[in-house]
């Protein structure tokens, strides 16, 4: 949803400890039931062999713990395909701020300016306009609304990863 998990607890229940509805939430997410709720967006294979054959890299910046992402890239099976995966564990400012997409410009050996975020909520946009990226392409089929994701100034909202291609090529 774009904030630190711990910070969306500090939202939802003011006052309590945040930091073990954070623990308690993690350990649900490890859970068999719920990764049988966890599917790939449609169209994100095919999009990603487009990408691999026009030779461009993909990365992950996201607010979600590694451990918790890795679960998911495990049972989706899509590891391989990024070439550097950013976490809150990697870097000092979480999204909304650019040092995470400035880590990928370094590990990756491009300029901001050469890339794309692609993102479903307003922190994404907001990061990519930080660093300066080539542009930014909010998605409404996850967190994201449109009207957040326009407010934050995406350079293009798409419904569906089918539009990706034609709105960055």
């Amino acid at each position: 949803m774009g904030m630190l998990l711990v910070e969306i607890y500090e939202k939802l229940a003011p006052g309590e400890d945040a930091e073990l509805l954070t623990r308690q939430h993690q350990t649900t997410q490890e859970t068999p039931e719920l990764f049988e709720l966890i599917a790939e967006y449609d169209g994100l294979r095919e999009l990603i062999e487009v990408l691999q054959e026009q030779r461009i890299q993909l990365a992950i910046q996201t607010n979600r713990s590694r451990a918790s992402l890795q679960l998911i890239l495990d049972h989706l099976e899509l590891e391989p395909f990024f070439a550097c995966i950013i976490t809150p564990q990697d870097i000092i400012h979480p999204k909304p701020h650019e040092e995470g997409i400035l880590k990928i410009a370094k590990t990756l050996h491009v300029q901001p300016t050469e890339m794309v975020m692609v993102g479903d909520s307003h922190f994404d946009i907001l990061a990519g306009k930080a660093a300066r990226t080539a542009a930014t392409v909010g998605l409404t089929h996850g967190f994201g609304k449109h009207e957040e994701l326009k407010t934050a100034g995406a350079d293009y909202i798409i419904d569906s990863l089918a539009e990706l291609l034609p709105a960055i090529t």
